[in-house]
C-alpha cells in the first residue's frame, strides 16, 4: 500500500473514533436526562403522596385496617400504586438493557421492598401485574404470593434483594443482599447476649441492668 492508501485509512480510522467517541458522549448525555426526568417523575409521586398523607395513611401500613375504606380514597392510593409501577417498569427496563448503573437501580429495589410492606399492594398485585411486563411480574408475583408478616424484616428484605438479583442477574444488588444478611446475624448474635444478660441479672439482683452494656464484637 502507498503512502496515500495508508493516509485514506488513517483518515477513517480516526473518523469511526470519533464517531464512536461522539456517540458514546451523546448516550451518556441521554442517560444523564433520563435519569434527570426519573428523578422528577418520582418527586411527583412523593408530592402526590404529601398532598394526599391522610387518605393514604390507612394504605401504606403493613396490615389492612379493620373499616372499611372509602372508595374516593382507594382511588387516590390507585393512582398512587399505578405511577410508582410505571416508573418501575421504566427503571427495570432500563436496568435489563444495562442503561442504568447497578448501584442506581439498587436505590430502586430498596423502593420495591417498601411498596411490598404496603398490605393494598400485595391485595392488589395479583389483579392488575398482567398490564406489566414480565420482568416486573417476575420481581413482584413471588415475593407477593409468599409473603409472610411473621418472617423477621430483615429476612425479608435479603429474601427480596437475592429474589430480584436473581431476575435481572445483578451481582451489585445479590452482594446487598449479603451484606444484609450478614447484618442480621450481627444483629441476632448481639440480641441473643442482651438476652442472656438479662436473665443473668434476673437471676443476680447485684448485677444492675442500669449500666451501660458494651458488647464485645462477635
Amino acid at each position: 500500500m502507498n503512502v496515500q492508501g495508508w493516509l485514506i485509512l488513517a483518515g477513517l480510522f480516526l473518523t469511526l473514533i470519533t464517531f464512536i467517541i461522539q456517540t458514546r458522549l451523546a448516550n451518556r448525555t441521554r442517560l444523564g436526562e433520563i435519569y434527570q426526568e426519573l428523578e422528577v417523575a418520582s418527586n411527583e409521586v412523593f408530592r402526590f403522596e404529601a398532598e394526599h398523607a391522610d387518605r393514604l395513611a390507612p394504605f401504606l401500613q403493613e396490615t389492612p385496617p379493620s373499616e372499611t375504606l372509602p372508595a374516593s380514597d382507594r382511588l387516590i392510593a390507585d393512582n398512587r400504586l399505578f405511577q410508582i409501577l410505571n416508573l418501575f417498569e421504566i427503571a427495570t427496563r432500563f436496568r435489563r438493557k444495562r442503561f442504568f448503573e447497578p448501584d442506581v437501580y439498587a436505590s430502586w429495589v430498596a423502593w420495591q421492598f417498601d411498596l411490598l410492606q404496603n398490605w393494598y399492594f400485595r391485595a392488589v398485585w395479583p389483579t392488575i401485574c398482567d398490564n406489566y411486563t414480565s420482568d416486573l411480574r417476575h420481581i413482584f408475583d413471588q415475593p407477593v404470593a409468599d409473603h409472610d408478616d411473621d418472617v423477621p424484616f430483615a429476612q425479608q428484605k435479603t429474601d427480596f434483594y437475592l429474589h430480584v438479583a436473581k431476575t435481572l442477574d445483578c451481582l451489585t444488588i445479590a452482594a446487598l443482599a449479603k451484606s444484609f444478611k450478614a447484618a442480621g446475624v450481627v444483629a441476632k448474635k448481639t440480641r441473643k447476649k442482651q438476652i442472656d444478660y438479662e436473665l443473668s441479672c434476673s437471676i443476680n439482683p447485684r448485677i444492675s441492668t442500669a449500666s451501660p452494656i458494651f458488647w464485645p464484637k462477635p
